[in-house]
C-alpha cells in the first residue's frame, strides 16, 4: 500500500491564497471563488462579480481567472509546491477546477517572484515610452518555456487612436451595460467598497473633486443615468466615429511629429500592444481562456522587470467594431489570430496608487 501524498499545511495554503488575491481582473472585480480542500484548493466563480452585459462570451473571467491561476502557482513554488491542475468542468459563472499540490526536492522555480506579483500594478496616469526596456521584456518573454500560443503586436498610434474613440461609447450601447460599468466606480473614499473592490478615483487617475459625482453615478442612480446616457449613445458615435475623424488622423499624426521634433520626449506616446493568439474561443473554451490568462500575466509581469507598467484597454476587444479592426490589422501583416487583450506599456511618470482588494 502506497504512502499517502504529502499535502501542504492549510496555513501555507491559505497564504498562497491571499498572495493569489493580487491577480488583476475585470474592472478590479475579484471574481474567484477559491475553498481549501482535503487535498488541495477548488477554484468557482462569485456569479455576483462578473460581468454579464460587457462580457458575455466569458473572455475576460476566464482570462482573469487564468491570472489567479497563476498567481496561485508562483506563491506555491516559491514555498517549494507545485500546481497541479485538474479537469475544468463548467464555463463562466459555473466554472469548477480543482488543484492538487506537489512537494518538490527542490524549490519549484517558476521563474517569478511572489515580490514581483506584489510590485504589480496597472498605471492609468501618463507612461512614458522606453524602446529598450520593451524590446529586451518582449524578447524575455518569448524566451519563456511553458507559454500558450499568445503572441505579441504593437499597433500603429493612428490605428488605436481610432479604434479607442471608436470603441469609447461601447458602455453607453445599452442601459444595461452602462449600469453595470457605474456600479463598479468608487469615486467616494468614504465608501465602504472603496477599499475592497471596483475602480476607484485613485486608481482610475480622476480629480480629488470627482467624490462629488458619487451620488449621480452611484450605483443607486446608475441605472437612470445608464438611460440617459444610452440615449445620447447614437449621437456620439456619429461624432467619434465618422470618416472624417479617420481622415484627420495623419494630420494629427504630423502635428504630434512636428512636435517632437522641437521637443523631443513631448508627447510621445507608450506602446500600444495587442495580445492575440489562435482563433478558437477563448470564452467557450474556458482551458484555453485560462491558460491564455497564465500567460498575460507573465507578459505583464515580465514587463514589470523591466521597470514598465500597462494600462489596460479591454474595451478595443469587448467592442464588435473595434474587434473586427484588430482582426483585419493582424490579417494584414499575415497574421490569423483573435485579439484577447490591448494595452499600453510604458514606464509611470507618477506614483501610482494601489487598487482595492478585497479581505481574504
Amino acid at each position: 500500500m502506497s504512502a499517502p501524498r504529502p499535502q501542504p499545511a492549510p496555513a501555507l495554503r491559505e497564504r498562497w491564497i491571499a498572495v493569489a488575491g493580487c491577480a488583476p481582473s475585470a474592472h478590479n472585480t475579484q471574481p474567484w471563488r477559491p475553498v481549501p480542500t482535503g487535498s488541495g484548493v477548488r477554484l468557482t466563480v462569485d456569479p455576483a462579480r462578473t460581468l454579464p452585459e460587457a462580457d458575455p462570451r466569458h473572455e475576460d473571467l476566464h482570462l482573469s481567472l487564468g491570472c489567479w491561476v497563476e498567481a496561485l502557482a508562483i506563491a506555491a513554488a516559491e514555498s517549494g509546491w507545485s500546481l497541479q491542475t485538474g479537469p475544468v468542468s463548467g464555463v463562466g459563472p459555473d466554472l469548477v477546477l480543482d488543484f492538487r499540490f506537489t512537494r518538490t526536492s527542490a524549490p519549484a522555480l517558476t521563474g517569478f517572484t511572489v515580490r514581483e506579483l506584489r510590485a504589480r500594478q496597472v498605471d492609468r496616469g501618463r507612461l512614458l515610452p522606453d524602446d529598450r526596456a520593451l524590446d529586451a521584456a518582449v524578447a524575455e518573454f518569448a524566451a519563456l518555456p511553458g507559454c500558450s500560443d499568445l503572441a505579441l503586436s504593437q499597433l500603429p498610434e493612428p490605428l488605436f487612436s481610432h479604434l479607442q474613440a471608436q470603441s469609447a461609447t461601447h458602455v453607453l450601447s445599452t442601459p444595461a451595460m452602462a449600469a453595470e460599468t457605474l456600479g463598479w466606480l468608487r469615486l467616494d473614499p468614504r465608501d465602504p467598497a472603496y477599499q475592497r473592490d471596483g475602480l476607484t478615483a485613485d486608481c482610475l487617475r480622476l480629480p480629488a473633486g470627482t467624490r462629488m459625482l458619487a451620488p449621480v453615478l452611484g450605483a443607486r442612480a446608475a441605472p437612470v443615468v445608464a438611460r440617459a446616457l444610452a440615449r445620447v449613445q447614437p449621437l456620439a458615435r456619429r461624432v467619434l466615429c465618422t470618416a472624417d475623424t479617420v481622415k484627420t488622423l495623419p494630420a494629427a499624426t504630423a502635428a504630434s511629429s512636428a512636435v517632437r521634433a522641437v521637443l523631443p520626449g513631448i508627447g510621445r506616446p507608450p506602446a500600444r500592444l495587442v495580445v492575440w493568439g489562435r482563433a478558437e474561443d477563448s470564452g467557450t473554451d474556458p482551458i484555453a481562456g485560462i491558460a491564455r490568462g497564465r500567460d498575460l500575466l507573465r507578459l505583464w509581469l515580465v514587463l514589470g522587470r523591466h521597470g514598465l507598467r500597462v494600462a489596460a484597454h479591454s474595451e478595443l476587444k469587448d467592442c464588435p467594431d473595434t474587434r473586427e479592426g484588430l482582426r483585419a490589422f493582424l490579417g494584414r501583416r499575415g497574421r490569423e489570430g483573435e485579439p484577447c487583450g490591448v494595452f499600453s506599456a510604458g514606464r509611470s511618470s507618477s506614483p501610482v496608487p494601489r487598487a482595492p482588494r478585497l479581505p481574504v
